[in-house]
């Protein structure tokens, strides 16, 4: 049974067991194919880059703990650099079973780093496995933000609605490949919504316009609050909630 409560080591290593399992010879075609994107797609590589900042907030949170020497720095830094290393260009295309192997990037030393790195991790940032529930919440909340900004006239904050758009495609793609991201990439889209609905709202108010963008800040308070509430040790994210949450109780009318 999958454990409850999940971090950033343990959603690299669901990844990896995922690709275990997955179709193709190379590692590019188990990617694309777990992924779902199209082989060397702009998604492709995007989902590429989401993986290695999965995998390099791994190095982030375990140099927090006190005490950490240079030379476990060093170990950090070259069992990071290994795993990153399935993602060059010569690697994504050789068969996938040279990256299993025991010294390899995907093999039984790198994950045993990860295990033993989750067990400090989750001093610093821990949170509950993603459910269809969450998954529902979090959906609807782009929904409605979506519609919201639908044939939307803005002049100062229309680059606030270009970004809240792009936040949004931005979740939404990572939603569908929750399996093998992990909740830990949809927080940092998730503060920079609060900010831009802000943006937006405030605009409205000063122009007095009579367009309302109520379900998007509603949607957005119940979205963020549950993924507040996943966070098990979030001292980090507490500030952004914070500032997200003075940010929406200052809306008028809501």
């Amino acid at each position: 049974m999958e454990a409850s409560i999940s971090d950033p080591a343990r959603d690299v290593l669901r990844a990896m067991d995922l690709f275990d399992t997955g179709d193709g010879n190379t590692f590019a075609q188990r990617l694309s194919n777990v992924g779902k994107v199209a082989p060397w797609s702009p998604e492709f590589y995007h989902l590429i880059k989401l993986m290695q900042d999965n995998i390099t907030s791994v190095q982030s949170l375990l140099l927090m703990e006190e005490g950490v020497d240079k030379e476990d720095e060093a170990h950090i830094s070259q069992s990071i650099d290994l795993i990153l290393g399935a993602f060059m260009p010569d690697c994504l295309i050789q068969n996938y079973t040279e990256a299993i192997k025991p010294n390899a990037s995907f093999g039984s030393n790198s994950r045993t780093f990860l295990r033993s790195s989750s067990r400090t991790i989750r001093r610093f940032e821990s949170f509950e496995n993603v459910s269809a529930s969450d998954i529902g919440i979090i959906e609807s909340a782009i929904s409605n933000i979506r519609n919201d900004m639908k044939d939307l006239q803005l002049e100062k904050a229309d680059f606030a609605r270009d970004a809240l758009v792009r936040g949004c495609n931005e979740i939404s793609f990572i939603l569908a490949r929750i399996n093998i991201l992990g909740y830990s990439r949809i927080r940092a889209p998730a503060i920079d919504l609060g900010a831009f609905i802000y943006a937006i709202s405030r605009e409205l108010e000063e122009t007095n316009s009579q367009v309302k963008i109520v379900k998007s800040v509603h949607s957005f308070k119940e979205m963020y609050n549950r993924i507040y509430e996943m966070y098990k040790a979030a001292s980090m994210l507490k500030l952004g909630y914070e500032g997200a949450s003075w940010m929406l109780t200052r809306l008028a009318g809501v």
